[in-house]
């Protein structure tokens, strides 16, 4: 385990590894990090085109995220977890950043945003207009059931009959044998019905960050999960599988969390009506929910697999049409990506693109126009082109907005190219144009010959 100090659920990581094949790293990164990277560090991380390859199936976030923005976190960034999503996956994440979210680093707001933007749960949040000044998350307690007599919110939470009738009935196979679960500092968690872990129904309570009762959440929800779209995610607080709460009282938690595994990849296959969990890396990411303000910068870097493109001149139309074709053979060609038409690539500032409703609708006409053309033809619908409103403060801008176009990877062994023969490929700069002697070389390769 040498590099990996950190785990704090080890009990956890060896009852999986007698299930399933399990792999360990610290962080997904962009390919490009992950080649820019030493060795060393290499041995720790795993690149985001693996993660999205298919070859996985669920994805288990222990303790910290270390969330930055909305769209990034050193650890995984929220484009890498709705892409997994997207394609089916499960995803997990273990909570244990109450310290981050108390001490407003980053503030809470920016956490849930992020947490949104994963497509996952999130934790909630008491109104803005409460009196309780700094109270914004809200946390489990139970005196009758509190395992040390120093800590009320260090409890046992009794699973019975009763207990079910709270949780998501998809959900309830996972309570098999499990008689006890101990939470330590449980947080409200905000997800609707979709319910994994409650308190104890006649005796749990919660408390405000500023040691204040708060009565106004009508269930104490611990645990919850998100099945909008292909995949489920799962926010997961109270540390049930933290080596040292473990340690502190009789627990079903490794059970338990081993039973959800289960449970979730179980329902996954029955969604999506598959006789195994396989994912489909190719499927197209979806457009990213963020809020576009002018003059300010995204919360998205540049990468080969993010452009950003100023549109300037007077046929904006024309700007963005003559060479959608050409960023999405590059896209194809590399693993998948997005454009931004309408963000400033020099520094990530939203500028926006004029555009009234004529115009929109040619964009959006004459863009799958030169899609359809792309050699070998691709599955139209796997590309997604999405207009963004640009805002001022809180007031939407007319006639204003963000054009994205939303690429997947390409088959491995496929190059594809414009309708004219043009083979372009994505680089960290840009795009670029093979030279036909290069493209012959790049198929070879491609097809190991």
């Amino acid at each position: 385990m040498a590099g990996f100090d950190y785990i704090a659920c080890r009990q956890l990581l060896a009852a999986l590894k007698e299930r399933y094949p399990v792999d360990v790293r610290f962080a997904v990164l962009p390919d490009e990090q992950f080649e820019a990277a030493t060795d060393d560090a290499k041995s720790l991380m795993i690149q985001e085109s693996v993660i999205l390859s298919g070859e996985y199936q669920v994805l288990i976030i222990e303790d910290f995220l270390w969330v930055e923005t909305p769209e990034t976190s050193p650890r995984v960034n929220a484009s890498c977890l709705r892409a997994f999503l997207h394609m089916g996956g499960v995803a997990i994440f273990l909570f244990n950043e109450e310290t981050a979210v108390v001490n407003r680093t980053p503030d809470l707001d920016t956490y849930n945003a992020f947490l949104q933007n994963c497509r996952f749960p999130l934790l909630y949040q008491t109104p803005p207009s409460d009196p309780i000044l700094g109270c914004r998350h809200v946390i489990g307690c139970d005196k009758g059931l509190r395992i040390s007599e120093n800590y009320s919110t260090l409890f046992s939470i009794n699973i019975d009959g009763d207990y079910l009738n709270y949780i998501s009935f998809p959900i309830q196979a996972a309570f098999k044998n499990v008689n006890t679960i101990v939470v330590g500092r449980p947080i409200q968690v905000d997800c609707g019905s979709r319910v994994i872990l409650a308190g104890n129904p006649r005796t749990t309570r919660m408390l405000t960050s500023g040691d204040y009762w708060w009565d106004e959440c009508a269930y104490h929800v611990f645990a919850g999960y998100n099945d909008w779209g292909k995949g489920c995610s799962v926010l997961l607080t109270g540390n049930i599988c933290n080596d040292q709460v473990l340690s502190l009282g009789e627990s079903d938690a490794l059970r338990f969390t081993l039973n959800l595994v289960e449970t979730l990849l179980a329902y996954q296959r029955e969604r999506l009506g598959t006789s195994e969990n396989k994912l489909h890396a190719t499927d197209t990411p979806e457009p990213v929910q963020i809020r576009f303000c002018v003059n300010q910068p995204i919360p998205i870097e540049e990468t080969r697999h993010y452009e950003f493109k100023e549109v300037t001149g007077k046929n904006p139309v024309g700007a963005i049409v003559n060479t959608s074709d050409e960023y999405a053979v590059a896209f194809l060609n590399s693993g998948g990506g997005r454009i931004f038409w309408g963000v400033r690539n020099a520094d990530r500032v939203a500028v926006g693109v004029q555009l009234d409703y004529e115009q929109r609708d040619k964009i959006r006409r004459q863009v799958w126009e030169k899609l359809f053309t792309i050699q070998p033809p691709s599955t139209p619908t796997k590309y997604r082109v999405e207009l963004h409103p640009l805002y001022d403060g809180t007031e939407e801008m007319h006639d204003l907005c963000v054009v994205e176009l939303v690429v997947p990877a390409g088959k491995p062994r496929t190059l594809y190219s414009t309708a004219s023969n043009d083979v372009f490929v994505k680089t960290d700069g840009g795009k670029k144009k093979l030279t036909l002697q290069e493209a012959l070389e790049e198929d070879r390769r491609r097809r190991g010959t």
